[in-house]
């Protein structure tokens, strides 16, 4: 693509500095809600934990990583009104035609699209830890600089997503959206500055650094298929599926349940109380008095062994009644 010509440049620029933004609003509340979520996560976690519900306990864990995120960046934004840094911003005319210039020597695929009102880039392909990803173009629209609403967009030019989840193109980019972790607070700063070449390439270079710890998924597990229970990656050659929902497993979570022999994962199975053979949720039964979950086998007229027994033990040691018993002469 031919870059644009000066001319465009300009007129560009001058449709991005006539961009108005509203006056600062005043400093918003405690963001309770997405607590509020962060909390109902982890109470979600907890509870799978407790009924060895491991594929539910991960998808949880996920959720509360994108609350958890969500929440950081609504804290981050109030910690920033409260210094002062409001939403506005007000870029000269010359500023906003040199960093469009800039921004068109330093990236070759370069693109302005004045209907749209958006800018657009694409990075060198992307190589970490020996995975290509290929290249990913950055999008833009100026009519949210200075804005706090999401500003950009980040695609995968080639279909090189991660094996186990179609929406990850990237270990930090799922839906389009890029998990922006330590570089949150530079890029907010060069979007509410209107600073359009630093962000740019404070994006661009947080696409080409790994963070295990705060990847959606490691690269490690990028190719092959995630087992749901356990979360360890296996090719097709050693995978099974759930009987149930059609969750994928690897060999050492295929295990079929103990009554009808049907494989079920972790979240659609579950262990028998008594003899603690894996079975569906389905052919396991409450027990009337202690409402545990048992298999066929361990119950008896629906009655667990240890309830039996105790209710057993109750009834020897019951007082007699005195009309039940001879009075001495």
């Amino acid at each position: 693509m031919p870059p644009p010509s000066r001319a465009h440049l300009i007129r560009a620029a001058g449709r991005i500095a006539a961009q108005r933004q509203p006056p600062p609003a005043a400093v918003d509340d405690l963001p309770l809600a997405s607590w509020q979520r962060v909390q109902r996560c982890y109470d979600l976690i907890v509870a799978a934990q407790q009924r060895e519900w491991r594929y539910a306990a991960r998808q949880s864990r996920d959720r509360l990583r994108r609350s958890l995120a969500d929440l950081r960046r609504q804290l981050d934004e109030l910690d920033g009104q409260l210094a002062g840094s409001g939403p506005g911003y007000s870029p000269s005319l010359r500023d906003l035609y040199e960093d469009l210039a800039a921004l068109a020597a330093e990236f070759p695929d370069f693109s302005l699209d004045m209907a749209q009102a958006t800018i657009s880039v694409v990075t060198e392909p992307i190589v970490l830890e020996g995975v290509d990803l290929g290249r990913f173009e950055i999008e833009l629209s100026w009519r949210e600089l200075g804005s706090r609403s999401a500003a950009y967009l980040v695609r995968a030019l080639e279909e090189r997503s991660a094996a186990s989840d179609s929406s990850l193109v990237h270990p930090h980019v799922r839906d389009e959206q890029l998990c922006e972790g330590e570089a949150h607070a530079a890029i907010r700063r060069a979007l509410s500055s209107g600073r359009i070449l630093d962000f740019f390439v404070i994006v661009a270079q947080t696409l080409a650094t790994y963070n295990a710890q705060s990847a959606y998924l490691t690269l490690d597990r990028w190719e092959g298929i995630s087992c749901a229970d356990c979360g360890a990656t296996t090719d097709d050659d050693g995978r099974s599926s759930c009987e149930r929902c059609n969750a994928d497993l690897c060999d050492d979570c295929s295990y079929g349940c103990s009554d009808c022999g049907r494989t079920a994962c972790s979240a659609c199975g579950a262990s028998c109380a008594e003899c603690r053979q894996h079975c569906c949720h389905s052919c396991l039964s409450p027990c009337s008095i202690c409402q545990q979950r048992f298999c066929e086998g361990d119950l008896d007229e629906g009655e667990c062994a240890a309830c039996r027994a105790e209710a057993a033990a109750e009834d020897s040691h019951q007082p007699l009644c005195l009309g039940q018993t001879s009075l001495p002469a």
